[in-house]
């Protein structure tokens, strides 16, 4: 991985800098006692409430965050984290996020110049692709991670609420792309939408207050998720 340390370092530090921020005696734990093994080809919804731990535990998963006990073990360096608040370089222009982002999984630039016009047209940005993300509104943010990760078909895909975010037809673009082109990817998609899931997930993990409550069979973990 000794491509990535500079870029995980930073966001790293990053997080550190946040957590610093943060008074002693009001230390947060977000996640306590996490056990669980993600098979290879899951398809996983991450349910619960807002500050359940679902947006640190993606960010464990992904190896940005380090947890204070135990550890994680990942059979693929092919992550990717899509979020509306990371993940992106602001100075750097669309399509030069796109490429960092494509080598990042380990693609080649010629592999990623290949499938550029494609992932500019699928996420409709052709006018701003050569602008700085910065000037980016958060649905215009999503729509380039988006369109990046599910071009570049890394081994595992995180999603931590970007399916909220931008138009209805987007999202809908996106669901029908994440059934065709990741049939064999393993995937984590955060959401408080159980229609954004449905019919790209079969298993599901519902966390509360920082403890796993359930995971298993989708309909099951929704079920207790939603109180029926």
């Amino acid at each position: 991985m000794g491509n990535l340390i500079t870029i995980k370092d930073a966001s790293v530090r990053f997080f550190k800098e946040k957590k610093v921020m943060k008074s002693s005696r009001n230390e947060f734990i977000a996640l306590r006692n996490i056990s669980c093994q993600i098979c290879e080809g899951d398809k996983i919804a991450l349910i619960g409430k807002n500050g359940a731990g679902k947006s640190t535990l993606l960010s464990i998963v992904a190896g940005i965050m380090q947890p204070s006990t135990g550890s994680v073990t990942r059979s693929t360096d092919s992550i990717s984290l899509l979020s509306v608040n990371a993940g992106h370089f602001p100075y750097l222009s669309g399509r030069k996020n796109v490429l960092l982002h494509g080598l990042l999984l380990g693609l080649t630039k010629k592999q990623i110049q290949e499938k550029m016009d494609e992932i500019i047209e699928f996420s409709g940005l052709k006018d701003f692709i050569d602008d700085p993300v910065e000037t980016y509104s958060s649905g215009m943010k999503s729509r380039l991670g988006f369109s990046a990760a599910l071009f570049s078909s890394p081994k595992i895909l995180l999603i931590d609420e970007t399916l909220s975010v931008g138009d209805a037809e987007f999202q809908k673009k996106c669901i029908s792309t994440i059934e065709k082109k990741l049939v064999d990817s393993t995937y984590i998609i955060a959401s408080h939408s159980r229609k954004s899931t449905d019919n790209i997930c079969n298993k599901s993990l519902y966390l509360h207050k920082g403890k796993i409550e359930f995971f298993g069979e989708y309909n099951e973990g929704y079920d207790k998720y939603e109180g029926k």
